[in-house]
C-alpha cells in the first residue's frame, strides 16, 4: 500500500503542504530530459506511449491480432516467426502504425516525447524464441523522424525474456510465472539485452540522422514486486545494473528509468532509490523513478464498486496527490511512464474523458519533482464487428490522438528558466483548477491508500 510518508492532520481538509525542496533534484536532472535545446525546455513535458507498436498488444491492436492475446501467439498462429506470412504481418503492422501525420499532430497539440516500448529480441534476437526480425529498422526510421520535427524518445524495454510479469501480454508472451526471476538463463539473456540498449542508445547518436534524440533508457517495465526482494529480484537487478549500464552510458548522455510496478508508490522502492541516490550519486544521478498511475485495475474496478462520474476528479485532485507524497518528500526525479483515462469500466462520455484527461495533467505539472508524464496510449486501432461498425465510443479505448479530435486542449507548459530550482514554486501550474479543493474529502497522507474511495463534499448551504 502507500504506507509510506507523515501523518494527517484532526478532520482537516487536505491541502497540498508548501512546496518540498526539489534541491535533490540536479540541474543535470531537471535539464537531462530536454535532449540538446535546453533553452526551450519546459518544467514538465507532455510525452506519450508509442506501445503496440514494436511490441504487440491485444487490446491496442484488436483487429490485426484476431483474438491473439500477445505477439508471440499471434506468429505461432501465422506459422512461426520464419513464416512469411507472418513476416509480412510484421513489416506491414511496423511500417504503418506510426506514421508522420500522427507525429505531426502530436507535436502540434504540444507532445514534445516518446515513450518507446520494445522486445528484447529487437536488441539480441533468436528465431527460437518465436519472434520476428527486423524491427530495428523502422525504430531507426522513427528516431529520424522526431529528430526532423526536434522530439525526444525514452527507449523502454518492455518485454523480458520468459516476462517478468504474471499474466502479461505486453511482455511478448502471456506466462502464469514470471520466469524472467525464475530461470538463470533468461535472466541473464535479460540483462544481456539491457547492456544492448544502452549500445543501441550509443550507436543511434554516432549517426548524425537520429544523434541526441534518445534522452533515456528504461530496464524494464513493470515488474512483478513478488520479486523485490527474491534472488534473482528487482532490486538485485537494478544494484547490479545501474552502476554497469553507467559505464556504458554515462549520466550526461542518457537518464535511467527504474519502474516500481503496481499502481500504489511502493515504499519499498522509494526508500531505496533515496538511499541509492545519496549512497551512490555518481552512479544514480539521473536515474528516475518511473511511477504508472490508474484507477482501473483494482481500483474503481474493485468488487462490488460501481463507477460515478465523479469518482475519478476527487481520486485526481484529492486523492492522488497525498498518495505522490512520499516520492516529492524523498526530493526523488519522478517521471510517470504511463497513465490513461481508462478508469476501470465501459462507461463515461468524451466529456468525461477529457476532464479526467485535464484533471491528471494538472496533478502532474503541478506536483513538484514530477519532470514528465507520458499518456498510455498514443493511437488505439478499435475492433470492427460485422459490416464495418466499430465498437462504440468508451474511454478505456481513448488514445491521445481521439482525444486531440475531440478537442483536448493543448498545454503551454512552464519554462523550465522561470521555476529553476524548485520545480513549479514560482509560478507553478494550478492542480485541477475548475474544481473546488475546498470541497476535497478529509484525505491523511500517512495512511490513504491507492484503493480508498474518494467522494467529493457537498457544498455547504
Amino acid at each position: 500500500g502507500g504506507g509510506a510518508g507523515g501523518g494527517g492532520g484532526e478532520g482537516a481538509v487536505w491541502l497540498p503542504p508548501p512546496p518540498p525542496t526539489t534541491e535533490h533534484i540536479t540541474k543535470l536532472e531537471a535539464e537531462i530530459l530536454c535532449g540538446p535545446d535546453k533553452e526551450s525546455c519546459k518544467a514538465h513535458f507532455a510525452g506519450v506511449n508509442l506501445d503496440g507498436w514494436l511490441v504487440l498488444q491485444a487490446d491496442l491492436v484488436p483487429g490485426l491480432m484476431d483474438g491473439a492475446d500477445d505477439e508471440w501467439t499471434f506468429i505461432h498462429r501465422l506459422g512461426g516467426p520464419s513464416a512469411q506470412k507472418a513476416v509480412n504481418a510484421m513489416h506491414e503492422h511496423w511500417g504503418s502504425f506510426v506514421t508522420e501525420d500522427d507525429l505531426d499532430k502530436l507535436q502540434k497539440f504540444g507532445i514534445t516525447h516518446c515513450r518507446i516500448p520494445i522486445g528484447y529480441w529487437l536488441l539480441d534476437y533468436d528465431v527460437a524464441d518465436g519472434y520476428v526480425d527486423g524491427g530495428e529498422r523502422y525504430l531507426f526510421r522513427l528516431l529520424a523522424w522526431l529528430k526532423q520535427r526536434k522530439m525526444l524518445a525514452v527507449l523502454d524495454l518492455h518485454a523480458l525474456p520468459g516476462a517478468q510479469a504474471v499474466n502479461a501480454p505486453w511482455a511478448g508472451r502471456a506466462s502464469s510465472s514470471a520466469q524472467f526471476f525464475l530461470n538463470a538463463a533468461l535472466h541473464e539473456q535479460g540483462r544481456r539485452a539491457m547492456e544492448k540498449l544502452a549500445e543501441l542508445i550509443l550507436e543511434m547518436d554516432r549517426n548524425v540522422l537520429t544523434s541526441d534524440v534518445i534522452v533515456g533508457m528504461e530496464l524494464v517495465n513493470e515488474p512483478d514486486w513478488d520479486y523485490w526482494d527474491t534472488s534473482p529480484g528487482i532490486r538485485e537487478l537494478f544494484e547490479d545494473m545501474v552502476p554497469k549500464l553507467r559505464k556504458l552510458l554515462p549520466k550526461e548522455q542518457g537518464a535511467i528509468f527504474l519502474s516500481f510496478a503496481g499502481p500504489a508508490m511502493r515504499s519499498e522502492g522509494v526508500e531505496w532509490l533515496e538511499a541509492m541516490r545519496q549512497e551512490h550519486p555518481d552512479d544514480y544521478a539521473a536515474v528516475f523513478y518511473d511511477a504508472h498511475v490508474s484507477h482501473g485495475y483494482g481500483d474503481n474496478d474493485a468488487p462490488g464498486r460501481v463507477w460515478r462520474r465523479e469518482v475519478d476528479s476527487c481520486k485526481t485532485c484529492c486523492r492522488d496527490p497525498p498518495l505522490l507524497q512520499p516520492l516529492v518528500r524523498a526530493g526523488l526525479p519522478i517521471v510517470i511512464g504511463e497513465y490513461s483515462v481508462d478508469m476501470g469500466f465501459d462507461e463515461g462520455d468524451s466529456a468525461f474523458a477529457l476532464e479526467y484527461f485535464s484533471n491528471q495533467r494538472s496533478l502532474w505539472a503541478s506536483a513538484p519533482g514530477i519532470v514528465g508524464s507520458f499518456f498510455w496510449n498514443f493511437k488505439v486501432v478499435p475492433k470492427t464487428g460485422k459490416g464495418g461498425k466499430t465498437e462504440g465510443f468508451s474511454p478505456r479505448r481513448t488514445s491521445l490522438l481521439d482525444l486531440i479530435r475531440l478537442g483536448a486542449k493543448a498545454d503551454s507548459g512552464v519554462p523550465l528558466a522561470a521555476n529553476s530550482s524548485s520545480a513549479g514554486a514560482a509560478v507553478g501550474p494550478r492542480l485541477c483548477p475548475d474544481k473546488d479543493l475546498n470541497l476535497c474529502p478529509a484525505i491523511f497522507p500517512g495512511n490513504v491508500l491507492w484503493t480508498d474511495e474518494c467522494h467529493w463534499q457537498l457544498k455547504q448551504a
